[in-house]
């Protein structure tokens, strides 16, 4: 009846054997909200890692890799002052012939003296940036700070 229901319900029960599978029923549960909560914090702490290891160039944290190119890559980025959401564009120097690098430079004037709302605005140049590299050595390629392209890439729409 009720008492034995309310007895069972506060662990009264007589039965040694349920009391048994009760109390194994704690323990399987409550390993499984500590390692939820293991998994929870190890994920936090792998988070706040990231967060610190980030790698900033010239005041901008850079984000997952955009795009590849025949002279570079595009990564997303952030300012750390702002928040403002950039591309950051690297181009390698040191694997263009001179004519490459005249073109580079048209690119940048150009796109300096361009403001128009269907172009994306040309924000920043630096020439003698300090890349990070994986392997903890640094890269010297120019990096141009670029307003990013709204609904992705150029790519996407032409195909």
């Amino acid at each position: 009846g009720l008492w034995a229901y309310l007895a069972g319900a506060f662990g009264a029960e007589k039965d040694p054997d349920q009391q048994e599978r009760r109390r194994q029923r704690r323990r399987r549960s409550s390993g499984k909200l500590a390692a939820l909560l293991c998994f929870e914090v190890r994920k936090e702490a792998m988070a706040e890692n990231r967060r610190q290891d980030a790698r900033v160039v010239d005041g901008y944290e850079l984000g997952r890799t955009l795009g590849l190119g025949m002279s570079g890559k595009v990564k997303a980025g952030t300012d750390v002052t702002t928040g403002a959401k950039v591309a950051l564009k690297f181009v390698d120097l040191q694997s263009m012939n001179d004519r490459k690098r005249r073109q580079l430079e048209t690119e940048i004037d150009c796109m300096m003296r361009l403001s128009h709302e269907n172009i994306l605005e040309l924000r920043h140049v630096n020439m003698d940036t300090r890349y990070p590299l994986v392997n903890g050595g640094f890269a010297p390629p120019a990096m141009l700070v670029i307003e990013p392209a709204r609904g992705g890439g150029l790519f996407r729409f032409i195909m």
